[in-house]
C-alpha cells in the first residue's frame, strides 16, 4: 500500500522511525530555561501546540484566545525574494514575509487547544516582552527589526540554548512538534483530530510519520484510562513513549495528563505531576 507521497507505507514508517527523535521533558525544560528570555514562551508554544517554527513566528496578540483556551493559526513566516514590505529589511536569501498557510486561503486556518501551562507562559511573555509591529507579533527576531527567520532560530537561538543547557546531542526545532504529536498519540487523541491540529492534509500522513510510536495503542489507552480514572493516589500517569511502560522519574518522555481536571465536592481540582 502506498503512503502519502507514493512510497510504500512500510517504507515510510521505517524512514520516519529512523529520523524522528523526541526530546525528553527534562531536555525541553533545560532548553526553555537556557534560551533567551524572549523565546521561552516560543518553546512551550511549539511543545504544547505542535506548531512549525514558521507558524509560531507569525503568531500575534490576536492569535490567542485566553477566554476560550484556544490558539488561532492562520499564517506563517516564509522567504520570497520577490516580496517587498515597507520598513522590513531584505534578508540574505530573500525577503521574509507573512503569508497564509501553504499559500492557501483563510479556510485552511486552524484553531488549536491552548493548554494551561502554555497559556501561563504566554501571559508572562506579554507581561515582559512588548509585541512587535503594528500587528503585534509575539516573537520577532533578536534585534526586533524583522520577522523571526527559521535559520536564525535553529542556528543561533536554539543552538546556543542547547549548548548552554549542556545537551550533547543535536536538538532540532521540529522535535518539539514531534513531542506534541507523541503526547497526543500516547493519550489516545484521535488521528483525525491530531492531523487537523498539526496542519496535515490527511490523517494518513500522521500514520505514516508516527505509527512506530503507537504499536501498543490499545493497551496503552486502557492503562492510561485506568490510571486516570481509578488511581487511588490521584497521581499523574507517566508513560515512556519508547516502550509504552508506565514510569516515574526524570527520564520519562511523557506525562499524561500534564494537568488533569476533575470535580470533587462541587469544586475544580487540578492534579499535577508530583
Amino acid at each position: 500500500m502506498k503512503g502519502a507521497k507514493g512510497i510504500s507505507r512500510a517504507k515510510a514508517q521505517r524512514e520516519s522511525k529512523a529520523k524522528i527523535q523526541i526530546p525528553t521533558i527534562l531536555e525541553i525544560r533545560e532548553i526553555a530555561d537556557a534560551i533567551r528570555p524572549q523565546y521561552r514562551a516560543l518553546v512551550w508554544v511549539m511543545v504544547g501546540c505542535g506548531l512549525r517554527i514558521g507558524e509560531a513566528s507569525a503568531l500575534t496578540v490576536d492569535s490567542i484566545d485566553f477566554a476560550n483556551h484556544s490558539l488561532r493559526v492562520n499564517r506563517q513566516v516564509a522567504r520570497d525574494s520577490t516580496k517587498r514590505e515597507d520598513g522590513i529589511p531584505d534578508g540574505a536569501s530573500g525577503r521574509l514575509w507573512v503569508r497564509n498557510l501553504k499559500h492557501k486561503g483563510e479556510e485552511f486556518a486552524r484553531t488549536l487547544p491552548l493548554p494551561d501551562f502554555v497559556s501561563t507562559e504566554l501571559r508572562r511573555h506579554l507581561r515582559d516582552h512588548k509585541p512587535w509591529g503594528e500587528d503585534g507579533y509575539l516573537f520577532p527576531n533578536i534585534t526586533r527589526t524583522n520577522y523571526l527567520d527559521r535559520s536564525a532560530w535553529s542556528r543561533v537561538i536554539l543552538g546556543e540554548a542547547v549548548a548552554e543547557a549542556g545537551i550533547s546531542r543535536t536538538v532540532r526545532g521540529h522535535w518539539f512538534r514531534h513531542y506534541f504529536a507523541s503526547v497526543c498519540l500516547a493519550a489516545g487523541v484521535p488521528i483525525t483530530d491530531l492531523a487537523n491540529w498539526l496542519g496535515h492534509s490527511s490523517p494518513q500522513i500522521v500514520l505514516d510519520t508516527y505509527a512506530h510510536l503507537m504499536p501498543d495503542a490499545p493497551d496503552r489507552t486502557r492503562t492510561a484510562m485506568d490510571a486516570a480514572l481509578g488511581g487511588a493516589d490521584g497521581g499523574t500517569l507517566v508513560v515512556d513513549l519508547r516502550t509504552g511502560d508506565v514510569l516515574t522519574g526524570a527520564d520519562a518522555v511523557l506525562t499524561f495528563p500534564a494537568h488533569r481536571h476533575s470535580v470533587a465536592g462541587g469544586r475544580r481540582v487540578v492534579a499535577s505531576r508530583g
